[in-house]
């Protein structure tokens, strides 16, 4: 079959990629000059090398991205922990670590929660007492419309346990506070993330850009297969004929006919591109549901090197997570490249560029002190503002399958269980491909 995917992010390229594989012509539809989508990176005009526009991580439950980067041949570009290992500050700037031990879960989160020295005993006993429950009982009675937050009050957990540890935790992984999350999507995450396996939130990095490690390397693969990606190229509106989709108007007023169409565009731009009888049909009215969460990255080049870290996390707002690219990347350098990110920022996002760099030099200064008199070359502040989707209580998100029996849709926002992550966005991909080839009897004649 002849293929149309609109929009080449990481949805897009892992849905083109397994066609290929499957003998279907593929065309990729990116209105941006660039395919990548929110997981990309960059040249900036300084030629300070490339930068990712977001800093990403995967874990080692993440399976379906570590495939597509087996199929692309790159995952040897990346590293891997054996085992979670994360430096934590709190807001004075004090280390203490929270690693996995090499026990059956749960009890291999048992050591470092005793030993960790930003938590009093009485939230140490609380986290522990939850994560048992959440280990050994059912948890589906758990109603759609229940928020994280009311559901640890429920469970006897104080605020200053939810702030200090379940915030901390569930923050940078679902883009939102718990009083924002749904108690299903954070209890989805603890249950395969920190309790299904003891190496199970190793961390794993990209030791090249994004760009580097999966979107060239998709291009390729698609192209190599007889397929195309164009970018620059919009698509504007999809030409409809009795619950069939019978082509794509593109910018130009150019048309252009396929026999399938994955939609890989967030979930904000979908219905722009349909007829309005079909915007609010069947799981497509859920689509208007969706609200956007920022994420800001801030990055700092300084003159010298700083840490041997190669990230950590901050207790503080303005800070969440530290990344030191210099030495991920195992580049020898007399500079040294951090990266700031943090997730659904508040205060901090409306601020100016510059005006938010001065907010963090304090409490980066606290955490790592050589950044106190170590001179700034350069930086780069990269504001998302529709980095990805809360995923509120009571939100609804639609499967692969429309009402349009040729037309399926892709992207971190449809039905995987996870949140808004690389690994949700391959897995959209995989999803949207198994439905156009379940569904293609009944629009493809046998001939």
């Amino acid at each position: 079959m002849r293929i149309a995917i609109i929009g080449g992010g990481l949805a897009g390229l892992a849905a083109g990629c397994e066609l290929s594989d499957h003998g279907h012509t593929v065309e990729v539809f990116e209105s941006r000059p660039w395919a990548g989508g929110a997981t990309y990176s960059f040249i900036p005009p300084e030629g300070t090398g490339e930068v990712d526009n977001g800093q990403h991580i995967f874990m080692h439950c993440t399976t379906a991205y570590k495939k597509f980067l087996e199929r692309l041949g790159t995952l040897d570009l990346t590293k891997q922990q054996k085992l979670l290992h994360i430096p934590v500050f709190d807001e004075n700037g004090q280390r203490s670590d929270i690693q996995t031990a090499y026990l059956p879960a749960p009890l291999h989160f048992i050591p470092t929660l005793i030993s960790y020295k930003h938590l009093a005993l009485k939230q140490k006993i609380q986290i522990a007492v939850i994560l048992l429950k959440i280990k050994v009982f059912n948890t589906s009675h758990i109603t759609e419309n229940q928020s994280f937050h009311s559901w640890l009050i429920s469970q006897g957990q104080d605020d200053q346990t939810i702030r200090g540890f379940w915030d901390f935790l569930m923050r940078p992984i679902l883009n939102c506070t718990t009083s924002q999350a749904s108690a299903k999507q954070a209890l989805f995450v603890i249950k395969k993330g920190l309790l299904s396996d003891k190496k199970a939130m190793a961390i794993g990095l990209s030791t090249v850009g994004l760009s580097t490690l999966h979107i060239h390397p998709a291009k390729k693969y698609i192209e190599d297969r007889n397929g195309k990606i164009r970018t620059r190229s919009k698509v504007e509106k999809l030409i409809v004929n009795n619950g069939h989709v019978e082509g794509l108007k593109i910018k130009d007023q150019e048309v252009a006919t396929f026999d399938a169409y994955i939609c890989a565009l967030p979930p904000w731009y979908v219905q722009e591109i349909l007829p309005k009888p079909w915007q609010t049909m069947g799981p497509l009215n859920l689509l208007s549901a969706f609200q956007p969460s920022p994420i800001m990255n801030i990055h700092i080049w300084y003159n010298e090197p700083i840490t041997n870290l190669e990230f950590a996390a901050s207790l503080n707002e303005n800070l969440q997570w530290i990344f030191n690219q210099t030495k991920i990347s195992g580049e020898e350098s007399d500079q040294e490249h951090l990266v700031i990110s943090i997730s659904a920022p508040e205060t901090l996002f409306k601020l100016t560029k510059k005006e938010a760099l001065q907010a963090i030099l304090p409490e980066l200064n606290k955490v790592l002190p050589k950044t106190k008199e170590a001179e700034i070359s350069d930086y780069l502040v990269i504001k998302e503002p529709r980095a990805t989707f809360i995923p509120s209580a009571g939100l609804k998100r639609p499967g692969p399958i429309t009402p349009l029996n040729n037309f399926f849709l892709a992207g971190t926002y449809t039905d995987t269980e996870w949140p808004a992550t690389m690994e949700s966005a391959v897995q959209s991909g995989h999803n949207a491909v198994v439905a156009l080839e379940k569904n293609s009897k009944s629009w493809i004649s046998p001939n």
